[in-house]
């Protein structure tokens, strides 16, 4: 079968046999790679322009039906290649079954690099658990250099590295404990924390937090900054505070995502469970689940509906995005694979938009490859900068 042929089976397909299934994967693992992703390049070009007026109706049902085959069978959860309803495109399409391509099938290009095409001489890790702790007497402790087991020079907690996470504990002192600690999660990691009172913390890459060893006081305050998801204990009598640059969440038991980073210009703060107030200079809103808070320097809190998924797909293991920006795009993928980003004067990034998800534990290369092909733009990796411009024959 030709690869046009090929495209138009995958688009009209509503329904998958094992059989089919076996055949699909013999004529990835056979066919020309090179061919196939130059057709299906092709087919989202030509359908580009008409996104925007005419989203195909079968689009969602396609990506379900792929990685409810697939991906079930490669026992890979569900979320990973989920179509969001309002931007269910051929381009969210295409980039998500190149992904699948590369992720699920392997693919290594054996040919030579020709100019202007993606150099990838020196292949960038994915980012790990890691980070830094800093604790109430100023010693510091790098968590990915220390094994499991207790850390000493906290007086009056118990604690202890646990499996890639930090993890606070009562002894007898607790109650007459003072003073703050301060986690820091560099660019290229990631990390949880268990407060003291049971509350759980994921940090994402480039993110603070400071908070009290034990939460004696009449409210339990913490600081962000960057992003962060939160499982918090419930404790009527003590309010849970996260505080942002002047914005204050309060939360008496919940799950919630917040990202916060400065250069990102927007503060949202998106509510999975339970309910919080988002407040700043005496405008607040009130969450119910679905539902996120935003904020921008400047203007008030607004209130709008939230998509879970996206919000929380970073702690779910994923790169996500949803009529992203290149700027956007670009800046999440340099703070988890701790590299930066140089656009050439041929390119404006802010009239590329990108809706699609990948695994967060690929290779640097497998991820631009796929932007390389959905974006229609090229990349060139020179130590850990990443140079963006046009085709050449563009």
């Amino acid at each position: 079968m030709k690869p046009e042929s090929y495209i138009q089976f995958l688009l009209n397909k509503t329904s998958w046999t094992e059989e089919e299934l076996n055949w699909l994967r013999l004529y990835l693992q056979k066919n020309d790679a090179g061919a196939w992703q130059k057709a299906l390049l092709e087919k989202f070009r030509e359908e580009q322009a008409r996104v925007d007026k005419n989203i195909p109706a079968e689009a969602p049902r396609i990506l379900e039906n792929i990685h409810r085959h697939i991906l079930a069978d490669r026992h890979i959860s569900k979320k990973v290649f989920r179509l969001w309803p309002r931007v269910a495109s051929v381009a969210a399409v295409l980039i998500l079954c190149l992904g699948t391509y590369w992720v699920f099938f392997q693919h290594k290009d054996t040919g030579s690099i020709e100019p202007g095409t993606t150099a990838m001489l020196d292949d960038i890790a994915p980012g790990k658990n890691q980070a830094v702790l800093t604790l109430s007497n100023g010693k510091q402790v790098a968590l990915d250099d220390h094994g499991d087991g207790l850390i000493p020079g906290q007086p009056g907690v118990a604690l202890k590295k646990q499996n890639a996470s930090l993890v606070y504990g009562k002894n007898k002192a607790f109650g007459n404990v003072t003073g703050n600690n301060l986690l820091f999660v560099p660019r290229g990691g990631q990390y949880k924390v268990v407060l003291s009172d049971g509350t759980k913390v994921w940090l994402n890459a480039e993110s603070y937090l400071e908070y009290p060893v034990a939460f004696n006081g009449d409210s339990r305050q913490i600081t962000l900054k960057g992003e962060a998801f939160l499982e918090v204990a419930q404790d009527a009598n003590k309010p849970f505070l996260v505080n942002v640059d002047g914005m204050q969440v309060e939360v008496l038991g919940t799950s919630f995502n917040l990202k916060a980073y400065k250069d990102d210009a927007r503060y949202v703060t998106t509510l999975v469970s339970g309910a919080v107030r988002v407040k700043r200079n005496g405008n607040a809103v009130r969450l119910q689940p679905g539902e996120q808070a935003v904020y921008l320097p400047g203007k008030n809190i607004a209130k709008e509906d939230a998509d879970l998924d996206l919000a929380t797909a970073w702690k779910n293991g994923l790169l996500a995005f949803k009529n992203e920006n290149l700027p956007g795009v670009m800046q999440t993928i340099c703070r988890w694979y701790n590299v930066q980003v140089k656009y050439d004067a041929s390119i404006d990034p802010n009239s590329i938009h990108i809706s699609g998800a990948m695994r967060r534990q690929e290779q640097l290369d497998k991820v631009l490859e796929i932007l390389k092909l959905s974006a229609g733009i090229e990349f060139h990796v020179s130590g850990r900068t990443i140079y963006v411009s046009r085709p050449n024959n563009s």
